[in-house]
């Protein structure tokens, strides 16, 4: 049986060289790009913009410069200027899929208690206001699982609260790394949470990063850093259990820590280990690229076109 398709990319970060986007692209390892990686303003907006418009790509747009990136609060769109989002952003492929957070803060759940309500008002909101400003008649609206630990009630991280959004909304997006800080902080294990999942059918999208569990801060352990092995084995083992993806996006933008920019280096190996990953479903050989790459030396556009050259067997 002819094995689904399933395009792979990784955050915009407008602090990089844009030309290695466009040489990952170029040999083949670069499908879609994600807004936003590190920054969410409109300088960074607009980079984004233009880099997926020249490179023809698909974009992956997980918020917006003054939206409130929770899909259960109140007024979520109310602090945008609309004004200033470019409307090349909705002709740019993919662009008719929206995806946030689930969830809300302590403050909202004072509040209010009717979620689902308040959840089709924000994703109708949504709809209709791209529809209306950016003639946009199909808008996709999806959630994310959030990882805990930070300002959120902990009804929002349980499988079956991420579940039943999901329901509601027209796709999910599962982010490996929330999930397995959310199970950590549920006392429960990273396959029962997984398990307890319903509607993951409706799954769309995979986020995926490396996340630092040495550290207390749960602000700072969801750390988007560099994709381990470990990581691309879970990926690979869940695959079968979210049979409609069609995107798996690496959400690396740290190197290290929070505190840490990315590099050229990072960048690179996340992308082709990715693909690499995706095309093969073999841990061995996903391990044996990702060993390869964290070798070479790749700090400049000039020097990454010379592992691409390599890898691919271009002369």
């Amino acid at each position: 049986m002819k094995r689904k398709t399933i395009i792979t990319g990784v955050n915009f970060l407008g602090v990089l060289n844009p030309n290695v986007y466009r040489l990952l692209n170029y040999y083949g390892y670069l499908s879609f790009l994600k807004y936003p990686g590190i920054s969410c303003n409109f300088e960074e907006l607009n980079k984004f913009i233009g880099i997926a418009k020249e490179l023809n790509v698909v974009v992956d747009i997980h918020g917006l410069p003054g939206l409130i990136p929770r899909l259960h609060a109140k007024h979520i769109c109310d602090n945008i200027d609309w004004e200033r989002v470019s409307k090349d952003l909705f002709s740019l492929r993919g662009s008719n899929v929206f995806s946030t957070h689930i969830g809300a803060d302590k403050l909202f759940m004072a509040k209010q208690k009717d979620f689902d309500a308040v959840l089709r008002k924000n994703m109708y909101a949504m709809k209709n206001t791209i529809l209306v400003k950016y003639n946009r008649s199909i808008i996709n609206v999806g959630g994310e699982n959030q990882p805990g630990g930070r300002i959120y009630p902990q009804i929002f991280i349980t499988p079956e609260f991420v579940g039943h959004a999901w329901e509601i909304l027209d796709f999910g997006v599962f982010d490996v790394s929330h999930a397995r800080l959310a199970a950590e902080e549920l006392g429960i294990t990273f396959e029962e949470y997984v398990e307890r999942l319903k509607n993951r059918d409706k799954v769309k999208i995979i986020h995926i990063s490396g996340c630092d569990l040495s550290v207390k801060n749960p602000i700072k352990r969801d750390s988007h850093i560099v994709t381990t092995i470990r990581e691309y084995q879970i990926l690979l083992s869940i695959l079968p259990k979210f049979k409609h993806v069609k995107r798996i996006a690496s959400e690396y933008a740290y190197h290290k820590r929070h505190s840490n920019l990315p590099t050229v280096k990072d960048l690179v190996t996340e992308t082709i280990t990715l693909h690499t990953a995706l095309e093969t479903r073999d841990i061995s050989k996903t391990e044996e690229m990702l060993t390869y790459l964290k070798k070479q030396k790749m700090n400049t556009a000039q020097e990454v076109e010379k592992v691409l050259k390599r890898i691919s067997g271009h002369n």
